[in-house]
């Protein structure tokens, strides 16, 4: 469920995570929501958040929809329980398609993928994925259509956008239209939308031929010779590029050498120098927490 898209946006933009070390039945809704809060809260603890439960359980009864699917709910749980061993569950943000599907999109629309829509709620729920009203602007023109979203394997096509481990960014690539069926590529099977074919492709291994950015996979970066490398750490050189600094580092102008991104207050020239990624009047303004998501569902 760390991508369950529940009926309020705002629970589908929290519910950004997956974490923890918990389990039980899914058998019912209430059982799925306890059991996903279990592997919730010792994130929240690891996060130094509230880590008691209660938030998750209160705002996940109040928004989940009614249509609950315990097959999905319980391969959902499976999913956790078989990633929550691994060191960095807590930060990867498990992106299960199996969690998307566990309260499927809840619509009051007629519109099927492909017809034209004002906004999301005109377009009809599907058990297969995540329906929206994109937009597309031709010849001046706006284009809006219903689509459906649904998992890509490698070499699916169109895709219209990548699932990162700890969001999900879609954006629809290419083309003079809408496609019906767009596949979102996730990160977590190895997998990025190339945006100059619109196939879901395998990342680059090191050493390899890269075009674009987003080409290398998680910890690369294509360099200034086109080649995907490994991001660099801490002091070490670098040209600038995008993402060629570790996790948590940025390529500070002034020696041109990976530095440690800065907390609050800081003095900062460039937002991509702070931690909070926000440089306001000269000073960093104020650490934004890694998970929203994470922070939504513990409480402080």
């Amino acid at each position: 469920m760390s991508r369950i898209r529940f009926a309020s946006g705002l629970m589908a933009a929290a519910l950004a995570l997956s974490c923890g070390g918990g389990g039980g039945g899914g058998s019912t809704a209430t059982e799925f929501i306890s059991s996903y809060c279990d592997f919730v809260t010792p994130c929240c603890a690891k996060a130094k958040l509230k880590a008691d439960g209660q938030q998750c359980k209160l705002l996940l009864t109040a928004f989940a929809p009614a249509n609950y699917n315990p097959t999905a709910g319980q391969a959902c749980l499976s999913e956790l329980q078989a990633a929550s061993t691994k060191p960095d569950f807590c930060e990867s943000a498990l992106d299960g398609p199996s969690c998307d599907a566990a309260f499927p999109q809840s619509s009051k629309g007629t519109r099927k993928p492909g017809e034209v829509c004002t906004q999301d709620g005109d377009c009809a729920s599907s058990p297969e994925g995540k329906v929206e009203c994109q937009h597309l602007f031709r010849g001046g023109t706006e284009v809006r259509k219903c689509q459906l979203q649904v998992t890509g394997k490698e070499g699916d096509q169109p895709c219209v956008g990548t699932v990162e481990r700890n969001g999900t960014s879609v954006q629809f690539v290419g083309g003079d239209d809408i496609p019906a069926r767009g596949y979102l590529c996730r990160v977590a099977d190895g997998l990025y939308c190339d945006v100059t074919t619109n196939v879901c492709t395998r990342f680059k291994a090191l050493g390899e031929t890269c075009s674009q950015e987003g080409d290398c996979g998680p910890g690369a970066f294509c360099d200034g010779n086109r080649n995907c490398a490994t991001r660099k750490n801490v002091g070490e050189p670098c040209i600038g590029t995008r993402d060629e600094c570790a996790d948590g580092a940025f390529c500070q102008a002034t020696t041109m050498t990976c530095a440690a991104r800065l907390g609050d207050g800081a003095a900062c020239m460039d937002s991509d120098a702070c931690k909070s990624s926000s440089c306001v009047n000269g000073k960093c303004a104020g650490d934004v927490p890694a998970d929203l998501g994470l922070a939504f569902l513990c409480g402080s």
